[in-house]
């Protein structure tokens, strides 16, 4: 049997009713957003498609600003699904250090949280 990637497994738990994802905000105590592995892959393949448009192909950096919400999971879930490469930056770290991080992955798309909020 051949290794699984993280995109295949995204879309085997999508198969499969009653798989759901759920996120806990530890400052309100609670969950903030809960939603299905399908909805979670229908997300990330807008995302995807999108980025595909834009010239994301195997191996593209993509650099993605955001707090770690529903919302950026399925953004670097679409980043992976689109072929591209993940570019965690930390929207806690000082303007110098991301300034760093970008010059030296070299990003072809920077994706920010306001633009995550629309997905």
């Amino acid at each position: 049997m051949a290794p699984q990637t993280l995109c295949d497994l995204f879309r085997e738990a999508a198969e499969h009713d009653g798989c759901c994802l759920v996120a806990w905000s530890s400052v309100e105590q609670r969950v903030v957003e809960e939603l299905s592995f399908r909805e979670f892959l229908e997300r990330a393949e807008r995302v995807a498609l999108e980025l595909e448009a834009r010239g994301v192909r195997a191996g593209t950096p993509v650099a993605v600003l955001s707090r770690a919400t529903v919302a950026y999971y399925c953004c670097a879930a679409g980043v992976l699904l689109a072929g591209g490469a993940v570019v965690n930056l930390n929207w806690r770290q000082p303007g110098a250090t991301l300034a760093r991080a970008i010059e030296a992955t070299r990003p072809a798309l920077l994706v920010a949280s306001a633009a995550l909020a629309e997905l």
